[in-house]
Parts: C-alpha cells; sequence; structure tokens
C-alpha cells in the first residue's frame, strides 16, 4: 500500500519532466527535491 501511494505522488508531482525512474532517483539524491514531491503546497 505504501508503495502505490509513493507511486502516486511521483505522478501528481509535476515540478519535475522525467520519468519516474527519474523522478525516484532524484529523490533519493537531492532532500529538496524529495520535499517538494512530498510537499508540493510549500514548494510553491
Amino acid at each position: 500500500m505504501l508503495r502505490k501511494v509513493c507511486l502516486s505522488l511521483l505522478k501528481q508531482d509535476t515540478s519535475i519532466k522525467d520519468s519516474l525512474r527519474g523522478k525516484r532517483y532524484r529523490a533519493a539524491l537531492d532532500e529538496s527535491v524529495l520535499e517538494a514531491i512530498l510537499f508540493p503546497e510549500r514548494s510553491k
């Protein structure tokens, strides 16, 4: 269930133009990207 929630968040994110695999990779490397995906209202 947690995996599906995470994939749903990645699919909804439009701040980064990349594949799901690329978004996961960027989020793993950079905490600011991870925060932008998890908390989209803060990054605006």
